[in-house]
């Protein structure tokens, strides 16, 4: 990190503090969109499962609505350990 601050600070002619909070707030804003991408993937498949659980039990295939439920709960965190 020592030798990416110091090429920052010669090339942008800031100071390598500077460069660390430049990396650091941008280290922030890389983490926010991988945690929104992240939500919506999680709520993507939510729906997926729900819409596949829903399709399986109107035409009584009660063994594929469980397996969407345990998907579901696997991707909550819930499952079997």
């Amino acid at each position: 990190m020592n030798q990416i601050c110091q090429e920052g600070s010669e090339n942008w002619k800031v100071s390598t503090r500077q460069v660390e909070r430049y990396i650091k707030e941008a280290r922030s804003l890389i983490e926010a969109d991988c945690s929104i991408s992240r939500e919506a993937l999680m709520a993507e498949a939510f729906a997926a499962y729900r819409s596949l659980r829903q399709t399986a039990e109107r035409r009584g295939q009660c063994m594929a609505a469980l397996k969407a439920v345990e998907n579901m709960t696997a991707l909550a965190g819930l499952g079997k350990t």
